[in-house]
């Protein structure tokens, strides 16, 4: 009793201990990713890091004016609104759950570059603190700080943090689910179960990749042998509760990843993806991380086989790593390196027990530890595989500012003619800076031509250049934006568009910008302002969206 007496006024002490060490661990993760962040140019560049963040910014962007204005009763109207104002919209392309942290952010947080930029440190920064808990409980505090550090340093995940992209919230949420489906197999608690099922959803709910987490509770328990838990209720629900959240998001939307993907990538088996994986990975950690990771993924194959897997968070990351695969050998989208980010934190706990099993073997050496080792494939990674990677300049953000300095005309049409990244960072530049909706963008590639999602199935809408003047004064369109960027350059209607502007210079006076960034050295930016304005008490807006949603948006 007396030792339970002495023993009880150090807990308190031993709690904010813990709270103090989660909080400096916080910190440290947080300033490093932002470091990283600053490094690349992520807070002086637009939301051009890859085609797609222009539309995750724009429609993060329409759930959180949707729900500022008080959530109208015709939220199908209000979007295609905001379609006709920002044309980069892409809600049911992928699911909402990205577009929701964003609008929560927002809703708090100012709608800026920085805001975003720190909501994605953050994002990064609380999966590096999940994974730092996880290899804590096994091999030590010292491991636990360096393998967070080791994430946030990978040059993929840099570029998470880097771009408005899902991979960031996929990769926390994946982890998360983890993390408590060792916990149920642990204790085979309902509330355990609950929680894999919220994150499971949401990570689902964010990106079609994380459907790899199905595999977790079948792989897990065949590794195991715990076939005892196929009988429990508690076992089924996650699957029967994510199911109900998550299919409406993918078979009912009208552009849902489902339907995309089917068409325009199809399901196609190939080995090859999963043979190019091992590389890529080597690149990304360094050699000596990659082969621990190496070691601890066939520890867990072998233990698997004979049936003597422990249920722990090497086991569910083993089943983790085991459904990307698959998913990678049979989706065509899901092959593309990005989606790796997912299981870099289940890799590096791999890597952690592969260190440990080292470790065990040279046991003479005093630095041979769990933690020493895993220093050690740092020191290898920071030699021969880290870099910052640094995100594109496009110029577009002068030319977006200086055209809203310009005019204070809410109802003025802005034309941008670019490749589609190009197209999306200026319909992002002028929706971050000006009042919601306001001005209307146009997009060539929308107006003057149209295509599948993809750019399959290209087609010009009008042929002449005499079409297109026409087409410029009916609107009317008050100044015409063109970025001569390769993939640009090779559209017919960026030519034809070219030829009707320079063939009407009474119509339009020219202004060049020059890109001076070495990133993208030799693009030309021209800017035709219309000299006399044509007045038009309301714009005539129509976009062709037949191959998109089947039917045709006017204003």
């Amino acid at each position: 009793m007396g030792d339970l007496q002495e023993s009880h006024p150090k807990a308190p002490a031993a709690r904010s201990a813990r709270w103090i060490g989660a909080a400096a661990s916080a910190v440290v993760l947080l300033l490093l990713t932002l470091v990283w962040q600053w490094a690349s140019g992520a807070y002086s560049r637009e939301f051009g890091g890859h085609p797609d963040e222009p539309a995750h910014f724009v429609t993060g962007l329409l759930v959180r004016d949707y729900v500022a204005a008080g959530a109208p009763p015709n939220p199908m109207r209000f979007a295609e609104n905001y379609y006709l104002h920002y044309p980069k919209v892409a809600f049911g392309h992928w699911p909402p759950a990205f577009y929701i942290v964003q609008a929560l952010w927002t809703l708090v947080f100012p709608v800026s570059r920085l805001s975003l930029m720190l909501l994605m440190a953050v994002l990064i920064t609380v999966s590096g603190l999940l994974l730092q808990q996880a290899v804590a409980q096994e091999h030590g505090a010292v491991a636990g700080l360096v393998a967070a550090c080791f994430l946030v340093s990978i040059p993929e995940v840099q570029l998470s943090a880097d771009r408005v992209m899902a991979e960031a919230p996929v990769a926390l949420f994946s982890l998360a689910a983890l993390i408590w489906f060792a916990r149920y197999l642990r204790t085979e608690r309902w509330r355990d179960a609950a929680g894999f099922a919220a994150f499971s959803a949401a990570a689902i709910l964010t990106k079609g990749v994380a459907l790899a987490l199905a595999a977790v509770p079948l792989v897990s328990v065949m590794a195991t042998r715990r076939f005892s838990l196929l009988r429990k209720a508690s076992f089924w629900m996650p699957a029967v509760a994510v199911a109900v959240i998550c299919a409406p998001a993918y078979l009912l939307l009208p552009v849902s990843g489902v339907a995309y993907y089917s068409k325009a990538h199809g399901v196609v088996v190939s080995l090859g993806s999963v043979f190019s994986l091992a590389p890529y990975l080597s690149r990304q950690m360094g050699l000596v991380a990659a082969l621990l990771c190496g070691v601890g993924l066939f520890l867990w194959l072998w233990d698997a086989i004979h049936g003597s897997a422990a249920p722990g968070m090497p086991g569910v990351s083993g089943a983790l790593v085991a459904g990307y695969v698959v998913i990678r050998v049979v989706v065509v989208a899901a092959r593309d390196d990005r989606h790796v980010v997912m299981i870099a934190g289940p890799l590096i706990i791999l890597a952690a027990s592969g260190a440990a099993w080292a470790a065990r073997r040279l046991r003479l050496f005093r630095w041979a530890t769990p933690a020493g080792l895993l220093l050690a494939a740092v020191a290898v990674f920071l030699a021969t595989a880290w870099r910052v990677p640094h995100k594109p300049y496009f110029g577009l953000d002068v030319v977006a500012a200086d055209l809203l300095a310009a005019s204070s005309s809410s109802p003025e049409v802005l034309l941008i003619s670019s490749d589609s990244a190009g197209e999306g960072v200026f319909v992002s530049e002028v929706a971050m800076r000006e009042s919601r909706p306001g001005r209307y963008v146009l997009r060539a590639s929308k107006v003057l031509s149209r295509s599948y999602w993809s750019g399959r199935h290209y087609e010009l809408l009008l042929r002449t250049s005499g079409a297109v003047a026409k087409y410029l004064d009916s609107v009317p369109v008050a100044a015409v934006v063109l970025s001569f960027r390769p993939g640009a350059v090779s559209m017919a209607h960026h030519a034809l568009l070219h030829d009707a502007l320079r063939a009407n210079p009474e119509v339009w006076q020219e202004r060049e910008y020059r890109n001076s960034s070495g990133d993208r050295l030799g693009d030309r930016i021209l800017v035709y302002h219309r000299r006399v304005p044509l007045s038009s008490p309301r714009p005539h807006i129509r976009v062709d969206l037949q191959y998109e949603l089947g039917r045709t948006l006017e204003n």
